[in-house]
Formats: structure tokens, C-alpha cells, sequence
């Protein structure tokens, strides 16, 4: 790996395509079909591709990130989500132990869906473990998103008595 290159961490499918569809447009490529042509394969697979399509061939996937000039790079995961002995990851939920399943019909939730869906429900100690685990200023910059809501007031509270440090969580 380069120096100065920070590696850009994927989890799902569709954050790879995501990053793809950006990786594109900053290499200034404006349609899908010159930049298949460029990565040597069809507009249809790229555009599959960049709406995270999970059945992607893993090769045309290289094509795709060495001719926008990119290298895929393979880290370990964190212990506790890595899958179990049936095969299976644990949801953030039940990593986090959160008392209310947020992510049970989607174990594979963006982080960031994660904490909204915990946030719009507004548990105070779902909220408290996020906050320990992702810290307050990353909770306190999601909960924005609720100011024009009736939720906000409460969530507001919440995040006051967590900072005012008369909420604490052991463990």
C-alpha cells in the first residue's frame, strides 16, 4: 500500500457500490459506458454493480476497481463480528446488547442506518450504549437529523444527561 493512501472500509455490497459509483465520478468519468470500456466490462454489470448487486462476478469486480485504480485489500474483522460457529454474524444489537433488535431483519445494517433506527426510537439505554460504543460527539452529529422532529426534544435530554455524565453504563 502507498503512504499517504487511506484504505476505505466496505462491509456490504452496496457501500461497495457506492464507493465505486464515487470512485468513478472523482476519476471524471460521466457515463457507465465509457467506463466500462475502460474496466473491460459491460454497462450492465457496472451498473448492477454500483447498486450493490451481491451476486457480482468476483472478477469483473477487479476489472472494475483496477481500472479506476483501485486494489482491494482484505483486514481482519473485529472479534465480535466475526461470524459464529452456525456460520452467522451477530447483529450490532446483540453485540452492543441493546434491549430492542433494531437490525433483527438486516444483520448486514449500515452503521449509520444503525444509529439513526436506534435514535428515532429513542430508548435511553440503546442511546447510552451507542454512545459508549461510537462515542456522544458521533451520536450527538446523528441526532441533528431529528431536530425538526417531535422526537428531538427527548432525544436532546437524552444526550444532555449522557454528556452531563449522570448516566453511566458499566462494562
Amino acid at each position: 500500500m502507498q503512504a499517504n493512501v487511506t484504505p476505505h472500509i466496505v462491509r456490504t455490497t452496496a457501500e461497495l457500490g457506492g464507493f465505486i459509483r464515487s470512485k468513478r465520478k472523482e476519476a471524471g468519468y460521466t457515463s457507465l459506458e465509457s467506463t466500462a470500456k475502460a474496466c473491460l466490462v459491460g454497462k450492465r454489470f457496472l451498473s448492477e454493480c454500483e447498486r450493490g448487486k451481491e451476486t457480482a462476478e468476483i472478477g469483473k469486480i477487479f476489472n472494475v476497481l483496477h481500472g479506476l485504480g483501485l486494489t482491494l485489500a482484505v483486514v481482519q474483522q473485529e472479534p465480535d463480528a466475526m461470524p459464529s460457529a452456525q456460520g452467522s454474524f451477530k447483529p450490532l444489537s446483540q453485540r452492543l446488547e441493546l434491549d430492542f433488535p433494531y437490525d433483527w431483519s438486516n444483520p448486514a445494517m449500515d452503521e449509520s442506518v444503525f444509529i439513526h433506527q436506534v435514535l428515532e426510537k429513542g430508548r435511553f439505554m440503546d442511546v447510552l450504549r451507542l454512545a459508549k460504543h461510537y462515542g456522544i460527539d458521533r451520536i450527538d452529529t446523528a441526532a441533528q437529523a431529528f431536530v425538526e422532529t417531535p422526537n428531538w426534544l427527548r432525544l436532546g435530554q437524552i444526550i444532555n444527561r449522557i454528556r452531563a455524565g449522570k448516566a453511566r453504563i458499566t462494562g
